[in-house]
């Protein structure tokens, strides 16, 4: 398999003669995108187990420290997102 790279694009040259091209940058940001998406999803499903658990009575105060962690890993996320969003739509790449 051969490899060659002309201004952020790569075309890989498979064993039987078949070029498949593949835009690095563009799939790139697409996994990054899906990935953040991710951490969303499970920031959003982790807030509302401990929403659903506040609303039974079943949370108590000594386990205020999950409320915490959770609390810093969506604000994680959410400054993640502030970078992804300006390296991919506000900075030009030409």
């Amino acid at each position: 398999m051969e490899q060659h790279e002309i201004s952020g694009r790569v075309a890989i040259t498979t064993g039987n003669g078949g070029l498949r091209k593949i835009n690095v940058t563009t799939d790139f940001s697409t996994a990054e995108i899906y990935l953040h998406g991710a951490h969303v999803t499970i920031g959003i499903i982790w807030l509302l187990l401990l929403w659903g658990r506040s609303m039974q009575g079943r949370l108590p105060a000594e386990k205020a420290e999950a409320v915490e962690i959770a609390g810093l890993y969506w604000h994680f996320v959410d400054v993640v997102w502030i970078f992804i969003f300006t390296a991919i739509y506000l900075i030009p790449t030409h």
